[in-house]
């Protein structure tokens, strides 16, 4: 970092920053990942053994460990934390939409847990009748789970419901399916592969060799979901363990003919758009493996390529068990066995950031500065979002630290802001691996306003009004303006109500919710507006209050070149009734 007697109040900042951005972009471009294949290992404590394992929301991976009742979290560099204080073995693991990470804790005393990026653990046990195991993040933003003889819900808030009809034999693993759909295994006497819609509507499809016992489930890149099955006893004395792979219509696919060299115990798909599977030595001497099987596996030449399989560094007595794709690209697994440890192998896929966003717009104090260009590689066949989930969003750094309450596209520079470093990251998630990655732009040194130029004060009101909303959640805030032009952002929010707490201790509370922000630049003076889109769940808070939902909106502004000013007032929001069909 410069120190602030040594910064020119001139413009070479800005090429310097416009060169730093043209060599990061350059940079991140011809970044990879780990080569394919290549293995590290990060040791954990003798008698530790790790089971399942997910990206987490700032990088690291978080793990559980039920016999030492602990939740894990290792950082890229192999650092290693460790969260206890849970009541019984936690087991599943899965990403929330609000950024915790979830697990099922099996018992003694069983609850769906939650715990915080800083570790904090809160456990849900009511409403819950049965031991949860596996866990994974719903399309509408619930987690849901499985128990030997239902199929659970849980809401960010803690709410559990749990669905029985339709469950027949005892749900295993579970995982969103690329149909909003849940998809989970079914142990048992009829072994079967289960889905549960978004409703509570559980369906079953029967594995049509009895002997084949599905253990693990994952969506893969062509919109079907592959599953893995292990058996001794078929009708030729044959041991088996293959792949399966499941339609969205409930069509089972397996494949005999291409028997695994290992029991898989875990199954993912990776950034290379292939399912990757952690296996344990079929057979007394045989080794461990990591195998890759195609991603894109279609029904009438399923497999279309033999399991290619990775076992160089991996002991026979590993017995790797969970495994996830990483924000590195790697894959990551845990195992059970001796020498336990968190690993990951190389996909040989390329870096989620191709090029690094940049901050465009002039360096200096009363300018509005926007973070764009960020450039990413597909993982997958897929293009990470930057809007479709609450994670992903921008961050403004001043000298490296964010910014409070500075998370849309664009920001004001303000005088306090010069011969500061203005840096912007951007965050987006992968939503078929549900893995979260970020980019951070170079930074760009704020010079002073031109003497020439004093700053005018800009005066804002926002006028009582009544808005109509489109369907699809536009509307136009009218804003009025006097003084100079006036830049700034605006929120609109809600009121809810939500339950916390348990027993006697429970209680409903209200709290405020975003449902539509947007920046502005260059308001004229007079009347103008400012377009904002409402989202899902504005929308539906409108519909729920009968097509009208008074928000109150919060507007934050420049009034000169020093001073940031905001001012609050409601809104009146009116929806449009969709026709009724006849």
């Amino acid at each position: 970092m410069t120190g602030r007697a040594g910064r020119l109040r001139s413009a070479v900042p800005l090429t310097v920053a416009v060169l730093a951005a043209l060599l990061a972009a350059l940079a991140a471009a011809s970044a990879t990942a780990a080569p394919l294949g290549e293995i590290h290992s990060f040791p954990l404590a003798p008698g530790a053994a790790a089971q399942a394992i997910v990206a987490g929301p700032e990088g690291d991976m978080w793990f559980t460990e039920p016999e030492a009742a602990a939740i894990g979290r290792i950082t890229p560099a192999g650092t290693i934390t460790e969260f206890k204080g849970l009541k019984g073995a936690p087991d599943g693991i899965a990403l929330g939409p609000e950024g915790n990470l979830w697990f099922a804790d099996v018992g003694p005393h069983m609850a769906i847990g939650r715990i915080t990026p800083a570790g904090e653990i809160t456990e849900f046990s009511e409403g819950l009748n049965y031991h949860p195991y596996s866990i994974a993040r719903g399309a509408e933003g619930d987690l849901w789970f499985t128990t030997p003889s239902t199929i659970g819900r849980i809401t960010p808030a803690g709410q559990i419901t749990e669905y029985k009809k339709g469950v027949f034999e005892t749900p295993g693993a579970i995982t969103a399916g690329g149909d909003g759909n849940l998809w989970f295994t079914v142990e048992g006497t009829e072994p079967a592969i289960g889905r549960v819609t978004p409703a509570g509507e559980v369906s079953e499809y029967p594995i049509a060799h009895k002997w084949l016992e599905p253990n693990a489930i994952t969506q893969a890149a062509d919109g079907s979901v592959a599953f893995t099955t292990a058996s001794g006893d078929n009708e030729g004395g044959v041991y088996e363990a293959v792949v399966g792979l499941v339609t969205p219509a409930g069509k089972i696919y397996l494949s005999p003919a291409e028997r695994l060299d290992a029991i898989p115990a875990g199954i993912a798909t990776g950034p290379d758009g292939q399912l990757w599977f952690a296996g344990e030595g079929v057979e007394p001497g045989k080794s461990s493996t990591i195998g890759r099987v195609s991603g894109e596996l279609k029904p009438e030449e399923f497999p279309n390529e033999a399991a290619h399989y990775f076992t160089a560094g991996l002991a026979p007595e590993l017995e790797p068990e969970g495994i996830a794709p990483g924000p590195d690209a790697s894959m990551w697994f845990t195992n059970k066995g001796q020498s336990p440890a968190i690993r990951w192998i190389g996909t040989g896929s390329p870096a989620a950031a191709k090029e690094s966003p940049v901050v465009a717009g002039p360096g200096e104090v009363g300018a509005t500065l926007t973070c764009e260009n960020a450039v990413w590689n597909s993982w997958a066949g897929q293009q990470p979002t930057t809007s479709g989930f609450g994670l992903d969003g921008y961050t403004w750094l001043l000298d490296g630290a964010p910014i409070a309450g500075q998370s849309s596209p664009s920001l004001i520079v303000t005088a306090p802001d010069a011969g500061h470093q203005i840096s912007c990251s951007v965050r987006a998630t992968y939503p078929l691996l549900s893995v979260v990655v970020s980019a951070t732009s170079p930074a760009v040194t704020i010079i002073g306003p031109p003497a020439s130029t004093p700053a005018v004060p800009a005066l804002l009101r926002l006028p009582r009004q009544s808005q109509n909303v489109s369907r699809r959640g536009a509307l136009h805030l009218t804003l009025d303006c006097s003084g100079a032009p006036c830049s700034g952002s605006v929120r609109l929010l809600a009121r809810v109500r939500e339950r916390t707490g348990k027993g006697a201790h429970r209680r409903t509370r209200t709290v405020s919710v975003t449902i539509a922000t947007a920046s502005f630049t260059g308001l004229h003076l007079g009347a103008d507006s400012v377009a904002l889109k409402l989202t899902s769940r504005g929308l539906g808070l409108l519909e729920r209050g009968a097509y009208r939902l008074t928000a109150p909106a919060l507007v934050s502004y420049l009034t000169s070149g020093s001073t940031r000013a905001s001012l609050s007032g409601t809104v009146e929001l009116k929806g449009t009734k969709p026709k009724a069909h006849r």
